[in-house]
């Protein structure tokens, strides 16, 4: 498992800019391309998306949201893995845990009833389910139905957060394996072809290369 800053996180059809903090995992999702200080992180390799910000505001908590919305809506690939026993069937792909974190909050009090309501009003592909005002304390959703949720004080807010933060990706498991063919067939890499008499044949495919340089 592993976090990074100036990423781009990359899908089966395109690739997208991300200026924050993503928990990835290279297990079954290699990283398998850098360009300069910019990593690509394949979308089936992210755990979570945390957005690290200076305070805690009504317009952070929406811009946090929406960026986390917009990982989420990201195409995944899911395919079986080999093993010495067998072949595990795809993992069911999970919802990506969203975050938002910073220094302190702007709220008065910081965590308090207004910087609720705000945090429950976002919609449901932009709820963010766990974060931290390293000043002021963290919060921990349990159910954005009932608006049931963990809070901690500022002496406790780092270790708060990083132990229910663990706890979730520990809930998670293992990322995906990522199908490969998908990638290669939508960036021109991979095609199929049949033979005759309905038989498959070799397809031919011209491979592009670009210099970065």
């Amino acid at each position: 498992m592993e976090v990074s800053t100036g990423v781009r996180t990359r899908n089966a059809r395109k690739v997208w800019q991300l200026k924050w903090a993503p928990i990835y995992d290279r297990q079954y999702s290699p990283l398998i391309f850098k360009q300069y200080a910019a990593v690509y992180i394949p979308a089936e390799s992210v755990y979570a998306a945390i957005e690290v910000k200076q305070d805690f505001t009504k317009e952070m908590l929406e811009y946090a949201g929406h960026k986390v919305a917009s990982v989420r809506k990201l195409r995944r690939t899911s395919m079986p893995v080999p093993h010495a026993g067998g072949t595990y069937k795809p993992k069911k792909l999970f919802e990506i845990i969203g975050g938002l974190l910073a220094l302190e909050s702007s709220w008065a009090p910081p965590l308090g009833d207004t910087f609720r309501k705000h945090l429950f009003a976002l919609r449901a592909n932009q709820k963010l389910q766990i974060g931290c005002a390293l000043r002021h304390g963290a919060f921990d959703v349990v159910s954005f139905s009932t608006g049931k949720h963990d809070q901690s004080n500022s002496e406790t807010a780092l270790i708060f957060f990083f132990l229910r933060l663990f706890r979730r990706l520990q809930q998670l498991g293992t990322v995906p394996a990522i199908d490969l063919r998908q990638y290669g067939k939508n960036s021109g890499l991979e095609q199929e072809s049949s033979g005759e008499g309905g038989n498959r044949g070799l397809g031919r495919t011209t491979m592009r290369t670009r210099n970065l340089c």
